[in-house]
């Protein structure tokens, strides 16, 4: 039961992240504007593609070894890219114009290329990269780890930029629903930070208790989707592109 309700939110958070990255990636198209793509792409890769590749192995598992294989190492090449555009969003919009910002993004770039490198390269025929019987390797580890800290980064922003919208709001110098934008943005980055940290604590436990760890992250699973749901499917008026990229960088 648990196992089922597992794939149900990744099938959602894979649905969700197709269509709300289609959502933004339209209007990346009309304005043209950096961010977006950034953002929509994201969304489109890790969210969507990434994650279908490296859940395939649990709706095919009679299909060759070598082809799941490949789906494996698509899956990690899409998941690796869509972290690392977020990563670049978060920078680009939030922090772009100070040092430590600036270095802690490169380093952080670095780290996650190692660990895809690493984990592709040694990832055999036959070994998958979604499932609680999945042992982790010293690359697995770095990318598990450095994606870890880039999410923790991407939510805090958010929440910090949530806040200072809504002082702006009581104010009447912002829009209400655009600070709840990057608040439900929040809870979705937050509920993705939550299944890798209850990873990690599980491959930390001398005796592991999947079916709990599973479903913790079952439940985040819809958490994310409809955070993002939320954020970029509200029935509140469309904020303008620049709303949100220009007033981050102030």
């Amino acid at each position: 039961m648990v196992a089922i309700l597992g794939l149900a939110s990744l099938v959602v958070f894979v649905l969700a992240s197709l269509i709300v990255g289609g959502r933004v990636l339209l209007l990346a198209r009309r304005t043209g504007g950096l961010p977006e793509w950034t953002l929509g792409l994201s969304l489109v890769s890790a969210g969507a593609f990434g994650t279908a590749f490296a859940i395939l192995p649990f709706f095919a598992p009679d299909a060759p070894p070598r082809l799941l294989h490949a789906t494996d190492q698509a899956g990690l090449l899409l998941n690796h890219l869509g972290f690392a555009l977020l990563f670049y969003f978060v920078w680009s919009v939030f922090r772009r114009s100070e040092v430590w910002a600036t270095a802690f993004f490169g380093a952080l770039m670095a780290a996650l290329g190692a660990g895809l490198l690493g984990s592709m390269l040694t990832l055999e025929v036959g070994e998958h990269t979604v499932g609680e019987t999945i042992s982790l390797d010293l690359w697995d580890w770095l990318s598990l780890v450095v994606r870890t800290i880039g999410y923790a980064w991407a939510a805090i922003e958010s929440f910090l930029y949530y806040s200072k919208l809504r002082r702006r709001v009581g104010l009447g110098l912002a829009d209400p629903a655009v600070a709840r934008r990057f608040l439900h943005w929040g809870v979705s980055l937050s509920a993705v930070l939550g299944i890798w940290l209850t990873i990690i604590l599980d491959r930390l436990t001398p005796r592991r208790t999947a079916d709990w760890t599973e479903l913790v992250s079952a439940l985040l699973g819809f958490v994310v989707a409809a955070g993002l749901w939320k954020a970029f499917f509200s029935q509140a008026p469309e904020p303008e592109p620049h709303e949100a990229t220009a007033g981050a960088r102030a």
